[in-house]
């Protein structure tokens, strides 16, 4: 993690200092600030990277490995898009 990263969950809303230790869950919400950048790891060994002026919720992520059913939905929002 490089710079400022916050997380909230989407009902409170509430941005606190990303705690590297603590899972991210269905309803988080991830960003990143200006010249800032965090790499995610899901618990299915999927790999996020975030640049900066980003933010990541995440709507739906179900890992099922016994039933071979990985899901997951994302809304990503950049400040440096076009």
């Amino acid at each position: 993690m490089i710079g400022i990263v916050d997380t909230a969950d989407e009902i409170t809303q509430e941005w606190l200092p990303l705690d590297e230790t603590v899972g991210i869950i269905p309803g988080s919400m991830v960003r990143t600030d200006f010249q800032a950048a965090t790499d995610l790891l899901g618990n299915d060994g999927s790999f996020f990277n975030l640049g900066e002026v980003t933010q990541l919720l995440i709507v739906e992520y179900d890992y099922q490995p016994e039933n071979q059913i990985r899901i997951g939905r994302l809304i990503i929002r950049s400040e440096n898009e076009g």
